[in-house]
Parts: C-alpha cells; sequence; structure tokens
C-alpha cells in the first residue's frame, strides 16, 4: 500500500482557503498513491468554534469525497462536524469509491474548552482497504496506550495492521509526539502512521509539521518536518506478518 502524508499548513477558521491550498499541492500527487493523510481538523484547525462546523452533507466532507473519486485515492484526516445538536472532530477515511467510514475522537482535551463543545465518541472504529485492517485514532488518543491497544484471536488473528494519527500536536511537545508513536507500533506490532499540521494557530502555538511513518519494529520508514510537504512509503502486509509469525506477542495479550 502506498501511503502519502502530507503536513498541511493550516490557517485557523479559513476554510475555503485551507481546501484551495490543499487541492493545490495535491495535484501533484504521485500515481498509483493509495492512501492520503492529512492533520487533525485540516479545513478549519483544532478549533472549537461552533461557527464554522460543517454538516455532513457540507463543503468539507463533499469535498473530500470528491477528490478521493477524481485520485482514486483513500484520504483520512479528521474534520469540525455538526451532527442535530452535537459537534465531533470526526476523524473521515475516505474510499476512493467516495464512500466513507468515520471515527469520533474519544480522548478530549482537558486543557483547551474542546470537552465543553465536543461530543466524545464511545468506539474505535477500524476499516478494511488494501488488505490492511486500519485503526484511526485522532491526536491525543496517542497518550492513551490502552485506547490504542491492538488485540489478537486465534480465528481472526490481529484487530488491526495500521495505526493512523492525525494530529495537531504543538511543536514544544514534539518530541514525545514522535516517541509515542513509535511506542504505539512497537507495542502493537503494527504500522504507524502519523501526521501533524505546520503553521501557527489563533492561540500564538507554533507546530512543526512532523510526519512519518513507522514500521512494526518501531523503525522510521518516511519522516518529514519544517515544510509543507507530501511525503512517501510503501507499506506491506507479508512483512508484517512475518515479524508477527517470528515474535509472536499477539498470543500472550
Amino acid at each position: 500500500m502506498k501511503v502519502a502524508v502530507f503536513s498541511s499548513n493550516i490557517i485557523d477558521e479559513d476554510i475555503d482557503g485551507n481546501l484551495q491550498r490543499q487541492q493545490a499541492i495535491l495535484s501533484s500527487l504521485e500515481p498509483e498513491t493509495d492512501l492520503v493523510v492529512l492533520p487533525e481538523m485540516s479545513s478549519t484547525g483544532f478549533i472549537t468554534n461552533t461557527d464554522f462546523a460543517q454538516p455532513m452533507n457540507g463543503q468539507t466532507v463533499s469535498f473530500w469525497k470528491r477528490f478521493a473519486i477524481q485520485k482514486h485515492t483513500a484520504v483520512a484526516t479528521s474534520l469540525f462536524i455538526k451532527e442535530k445538536d452535537n459537534y465531533f472532530n470526526r476523524h473521515f477515511f475516505f474510499f476512493p469509491n467516495g464512500q466513507y467510514e468515520y471515527y469520533d475522537k474519544h480522548n478530549l482535551f482537558s486543557m483547551s474548552n474542546e470537552p465543553e463543545v465536543i461530543t466524545s465518541g464511545s468506539k474505535r472504529k477500524i476499516v478494511e482497504y488494501c488488505g490492511m485492517r486500519i485503526a484511526l485514532f485522532t491526536c491525543y488518543d496517542l497518550r492513551f496506550a490502552l485506547w490504542c491497544a491492538n488485540s489478537y484471536s486465534q480465528d481472526r488473528g490481529y484487530a488491526y495492521d495500521v495505526a493512523v494519527f492525525v494530529a495537531s500536536w504543538p511543536k514544544t511537545r514534539v518530541e514525545a509526539f514522535s516517541c509515542l508513536l513509535k511506542a504505539r507500533a512497537i507495542e502493537n506490532l503494527a504500522y504507524v502512521i502519523g501526521v501533524n499540521r505546520l503553521g501557527q494557530d489563533k492561540r500564538q502555538n507554533d507546530y512543526n509539521g512532523f510526519a512519518c511513518v513507522i514500521d512494526y519494529k518501531g523503525l522510521s520508514l518516511v519522516q518529514s518536518q519544517d515544510k509543507e510537504t507530501i511525503s512517501y512509503c510503501t507499506i506491506d502486509k507479508p512483512s508484517l506478518e512475518a515479524f508477527r509469525a517470528s515474535l509472536p506477542v499477539g498470543r500472550d495479550w
């Protein structure tokens, strides 16, 4: 599976500008890319101003559905969504046919007012794509190892093969972001994809756009930071399965 990680420079509350910029940069997406991963709340920045929350049939969901179809690729990112009287930090996985599944962020960041505005999700989400089982997580979830924990059964094997973390993780704590991504990969015997935003938010927090793909041994397959760029790598199921067979930690969970 060919993965593209895109550390987008996001301007808070500028939906039109962000989408236009992302579309322009992604117009040069390499052929046969299977999955594009963008940061958390990629169209609005990490905000709680409900004036910028979008309905499920709104501009941002429609934009990424069209993009996935046009580019024949899947897209993972979270969006600020309003549904009835509730607001969600919703991590979408758009398939190349325009269909989608989603995960609502469970662990809300209490050092902001996210818990006062956003409704916490209660269920994890694992999607199947390109022969991989892919678990969707969002930013602060990364600090909660039990919430992110993989599982194993004799009948179905491992619950997931890849964990995707979309994030808005400030530059001052980016070393923790890097270390925790590696820890989640090692302890869960899975690939981990982490994509952080670039730029500065309205609260003057700086972000360095750290993005990476880490393998099941904790080794970085690709890594970028400090620039708005698309980075590529290929991950494969057979090598993952071979490693799991040689070190069957899951049987002891």
